[in-house]
């Protein structure tokens, strides 16, 4: 896939990773608790930067930026100029730094080769260092592009679909991650629907139902069997 043309295609579009904001409140209260704000952090597909920008803004300042993308690059230099930035492909990591925490938010789902990828990142962690990951989960990602959005699509093409080249059941991901060479895996557990579960939930519903249904997705998120998860947070180190 060319990258550079496809971030150009949807950077102005609202659903693009380029311009959607989250909190992820599992993965900052972790950060808050575990990680020590003179730690040295990477993170890989920034996508907007709005992620790393919280990072810096809460007192994490040895925080780099980084993704395969000019386009997404000069879109952070552009909102956070104070942030380290480094053109990385995050499937074969060239980096002669090393790091105590690595992110990867949404983006190993991307990266055909990801053996090679959890090698990489494995390669640049220091002694203890640890990758947080999130990932969609494989089974209700299929459920949600296959069963229900590419029924009515008679090219196969929606763009989040082909883009999601490599998903994982929770088995599958911390087998992947046990075999690059982690040695301790923690699974956080989503507690929180993110804006953009929301709005799919939105999507595939029925108007008057859509807040029901979010009703009840906000209460059994929380006590859901964890491989049934909406997106699997892992926490791998060293």
């Amino acid at each position: 896939m060319d990258y550079n043309k496809f971030h150009n295609q949807v950077v102005d579009s609202p659903s693009s990773y380029l311009n959607v904001q989250e909190q992820w409140p599992e993965i900052t209260r972790y950060v808050y608790s575990n990680i020590d704000k003179k730690e040295k952090i990477l993170e890989l597909g920034s996508g907007g930067g709005f992620f790393v920008n919280w990072l810096y803004k809460n007192g994490y300042k040895n925080t780099i930026a980084s993704d395969i993308s000019t386009t997404a690059l000069k879109i952070i230099n552009n909102k956070f100029p104070y942030i380290k930035q480094e053109l990385i492909n995050a499937e074969d990591i060239k980096s002669h730094s090393t790091f105590d925490l690595v992110i990867g938010l949404d983006i190993i789902e991307h990266l055909p080769d990801t053996v090679k990828h959890l090698s990489s990142v494995y390669n640049i962690l220091n002694d203890n260092g640890k990758y947080i990951i999130k990932t969609p989960n494989k089974l209700l990602e299929n459920i949600y592009y296959k069963g229900i959005l590419l029924r009515s699509d008679k090219q196969k093409i929606h763009p989040w679909w082909t883009a999601h080249v490599s998903l994982f059941s929770l088995k599958k991901l911390c087998f992947s991650l046990r075999s690059a060479g982690f040695k301790k895996i923690n699974i956080l557990r989503q507690r929180e629907l993110s804006e953009a579960q929301i709005k799919k939930i939105k999507l595939i519903s029925p108007k008057f139902l859509s807040n029901i249904f979010i009703a009840i997705a906000k209460v059994i998120i929380r006590m859901l069997p964890l491989r049934l998860s909406v997106c699997f947070i892992v926490v791998a180190e060293k």
